[in-house]
């Protein structure tokens, strides 16, 4: 099967030099079953969903969320269980009841069908969830797709330091760590990196929950439409798992591949991000228009 694969490095357009840092959107609080969900809002239209990586915030889409709200879109970025404000038991939980939290906030938002934008271990939550409610999901974007290629073997060891509670490791150390980790090399953007807050506890229950859960209840993502973007550099979701996705969905998966970018792609190529979901997200509106 031929592949359909676009190498970008930063393409700049009128759209992706606007200045659409300086909104920071709205704080909202949904109560939901026997727990809190705190996100994130900007702009208005169709839902885009954006789910972080393991043990991480919303804060990480700063750089993309309003971007993707110019083009009139609304998007909301939610914080997991024990994150930033959201709250709920964090024991014995599986793929699936991360994915049902996030069913129910868009079903309690009363949010028709919505869009899921994941990146690093949260695109596995948004492919877990699309393949449990596909009556909910429109599209699944993913951001640093991994799960059936695995880390390169010195990366699967750092992250696995990273994750854990290595109390001998000194901030610095931790902090080095992570820019080794997370970028490219060529992108410059570990200079001024530095360590995000942390959520130990939440990032033992998501890490043990993306552990246990069989690679066939979400690898697919359901049956939606799909937009991937992989870093060409990314050494603990190598690019051969968008290539995976693409050979076995062949022209439901649309693969977007970014030079200079590693695992931390979000913060080394936002333009370039919000330009290919953007575009992916006008196409298929403008392809279920003609459908009906």
């Amino acid at each position: 099967m031929a592949r359909s694969i676009l190498k970008i490095f930063v393409p700049l357009s009128l759209f992706a030099i606007g200045l659409w840092a300086a909104d920071s959107g709205k704080t909202i609080l949904v109560k939901l079953d026997q727990m809190s969900l705190r996100a994130k809002t900007w702009g208005k239209g169709e839902t885009v969903i954006l789910l972080p990586g393991t043990g991480y915030d919303t804060s990480w889409f700063e750089g993309i969320a309003p971007g993707i709200a110019a083009a009139g879109f609304q998007v909301i970025a939610v914080n997991p269980r024990g994150i930033a404000g959201s709250t709920g038991t964090l024991e014995g939980l599986t793929l699936h009841d991360y994915a049902r939290d996030i069913a129910l906030l868009i079903e309690k938002l009363g949010v028709n069908r919505a869009h899921l934008l994941g990146w690093a271990g949260g695109n596995r939550m948004a492919r877990c969830l699309a393949a449990d409610r596909p009556d909910l999901i429109q599209s699944v974007t993913l951001l640093a797709a991994g799960g059936k290629v695995p880390p390169e073997k010195q990366a699967g060891e750092a992250l696995t330091r990273f994750l854990g509670d290595d109390r001998k490791m000194s901030p610095q150390e931790r902090l080095e760590l992570s820019r080794q980790l997370l970028f490219s090399p060529k992108s410059g953007a570990a200079e001024g990196f530095k360590l995000p807050r942390s959520w130990p506890e939440a990032t033992k229950s998501q890490q043990k929950a993306l552990e246990t859960a069989a690679l066939d209840d979400w690898w697919s993502g359901g049956s939606a439409p799909m937009l991937v973007i992989q870093g060409l550099d990314d050494r603990v979701a190598p690019p051969s798992n968008g290539r995976a996705l693409k050979e076995a969905f062949g022209e439901r998966v649309r693969l977007v591949e970014l030079q200079a970018a590693g695992h931390a792609l979000l913060l080394e190529q936002p333009k370039a991000i919000v330009n290919a979901v953007v575009s992916f997200l006008r196409e298929f509106a403008i392809l279920t228009r003609l459908k009906k």
